[in-house]
């Protein structure tokens, strides 16, 4: 059975303040086939179906394949939107040239997403680099995985982000936000290609990578009831926070969606066995106790998942 290493995060909180009212619409309604921005004003949630498990990964060998997805600019810090594209500019993958911006607290960045309901793994093999060269120059430059609320009673943000880009060094970056409130870390990595997986199981998110054919790493355990069962899945690419410009281009490889495999009677007695308590110095996450569980009962079969 695949073994898994455990995590040396480095700590860091950041919080910042910022507007909403981000804008979203469908990639069909956008520009070429191929290519999708979006328009000042559209509702984020406006028009956007459920999608199917099985219909939900996509492997960016068909530029049309782009009309399925959703793009949300987010709040643009100095009005240039973001670019969207699959086989344009780099053939067999979908390519995101974020404007400034960032996804932290109440602010939104650039994000293309389907939405799903109910349980689900999605994987996707990311990387992350400058304009110019293997790696951005500007700190908080990261693309990766993004789990959302579509929407609050009160307009606050409710996520999970699982991005991969440059903060000093190469990083991933963990992220859980509840009421638009951040909580962060940071994990060394190698520059270069990830797969980043996402595990939503019940009220838990599991976050696990791996890069260059090693083995599964898990990240973070995150208890989030709180989410609903319908959420916004895909990719974010953020950059241009502490600087006055944005130096990114996000590649997605792929995107896989399944089914966890976890028979319900499982899921049960496991969050029978949970403390429910919080690791705040690992910010926010499960306790270790309550970690270890997740990783004996449910990891086994998550691991397997192609």
């Amino acid at each position: 059975m695949t073994h898994l290493r455990r995590f040396v995060a480095v700590a860091l909180v950041v919080t910042v303040t910022g507007t909403l009212g981000a804008a979203c619409t469908r990639a069909a309604d956008t520009l070429l086939p191929n290519e999708a921005a979006t328009t000042a004003g559209a509702d984020d949630e406006a028009g956007t179906p459920v999608v199917a498990l099985g219909q939900a990964g996509d492997e960016f060998d068909d530029p049309a394949s782009l009309a399925g997805w959703t793009v949300m600019q987010g709040e643009l810090q100095d009005g240039t939107p973001g670019t969207v594209d699959i086989g344009r500019t780099n053939p067999g993958a979908l390519t995101m040239v974020p404007g400034r911006s960032w996804w932290v607290n109440g602010t939104r960045g650039l994000f293309v997403y389907k939405v799903l309901r109910g349980d689900f793994v999605v994987t996707a093999r990311v990387r992350a680099s400058g304009k110019a060269a293997r790696l951005p120059a500007d700190d908080w430059s990261l693309a990766g995985l993004l789990l959302r609320a579509p929407s609050s009673p009160n307009g606050s943000e409710h996520w999970v982000g699982y991005t991969v880009g440059y903060v000093g060094a190469p990083r991933v970056e963990r992220k859980t936000t509840k009421s638009s409130r951040s909580e962060l870390r940071l994990i060394p990595v190698e520059p270069g290609w990830i797969e980043l997986r996402a595990v939503r199981a019940g009220p838990l998110v599991i976050l696990l990578r791996r890069q260059g054919g090693t083995e599964w790493t898990l990240d973070a355990v995150y208890e989030r009831a709180d989410l609903p069962e319908t959420l916004q899945v895909g990719i974010d690419a953020q950059s241009g926070y502490e600087a006055d410009r944005a130096d990114l281009i996000a590649e997605t490889d792929w995107v896989h969606v399944a089914p966890t495999g976890i028979p319900d009677a499982v899921l049960a007695g496991l969050t029978g066995q949970l403390s429910h308590a919080v690791n705040r110095d690992e910010g926010n996450t499960l306790t270790a106790r309550d970690t270890d569980l997740v990783r004996e009962a449910l990891l086994p079969a998550i691991l397997n998942i192609p």
